[in-house]
């Protein structure tokens, strides 16, 4: 029985040819194909960052009058809640969610513009709850825009979060008016749908206000700046 004879060089070489041609082809589709639209998040979808980078997951409320409002950390054992919150205080106390510890805290400044304190705690006392610091990822200037969340104090649940349209209603790069669908006590951190920082809500009789990050670092650094001096004055003889 005699064996098959090879197949023409030519056909070997025609098969090999297309072979690897195809092989090309699969390769090249592969590379070029556009990414599917499951590469992005849907914004309905997307993870919301309860803590910003900086900060402590942990959430702080600030305890007045039998009613609590949110806080948010800005370094140093400070904290920034609303001016309304605390008005007519010299002392608060402060309660970590998370932990259940408490400390107090001194007002040392506020700003009625902006609607903002600033609480201080003695942290020599050794008294010291985890806080970090929101200014690290806050932008320097407020952009509102659509879609934007803010994380309730209270319960860190997500609330829609819109710039107002009023007639009155004036944007600048320190703060904005904005609506909160479930209004907020306090502070909060304002995010984009990703949960990007974007600013800071904090509720005051005229409504909220959307409050960027250089504002409240420059309101932070003069108030520091204000204590330190006053505590050097009452040092000397």
């Amino acid at each position: 029985m005699r064996e098959a004879a090879p197949p023409p060089l030519s056909r070997r070489t025609t098969a090999v040819v297309a072979t690897a041609s195809l092989v090309a082809s699969a390769v090249l589709l592969a590379l070029t194909l556009p990414r599917g639209v499951n590469d992005q998040p849907e914004t309905a979808d997307a993870a919301i960052t309860t803590a910003a980078k900086g900060s402590s997951p942990d959430t702080h409320l600030v305890s007045v009058g039998g009613r609590d409002y949110g806080a948010l950390p800005v370094g140093d054992g400070q904290w920034v809640t609303s001016a309304s919150a605390v008005a007519g205080k010299d002392q608060v106390e402060l309660r970590s969610t998370r932990s259940g510890r408490t400390l107090l805290t001194s007002v040392v400044g506020s700003d009625e513009r902006l609607g903002i304190a600033i609480l201080r705690a003695d942290l020599s006392t050794g008294a010291r709850i985890d806080t970090g610091n929101i200014l690290l990822s806050l932008p320097g200037a407020v952009v509102p825009e659509p879609g934007m969340r803010v994380v309730h104090p209270h319960n860190g649940s997500e609330v829609s979060c819109h710039p107002s349209i009023t007639l009155n209603a004036t944007v600048d790069d320190d703060s904005a008016p904005v609506s909160v669908d479930e209004p907020i006590v306090g502070a909060a951190m304002v995010t984009d749908a990703w949960g990007t920082p974007l600013g800071v809500v904090v509720d005051r009789p005229a409504g909220h206000l959307m409050i960027s990050g250089a504002a409240i670092e420059t309101f932070v650094t003069e108030n520091t700046a204000t204590v330190v001096a006053a505590g050097s004055q009452a040092g000397r003889p």
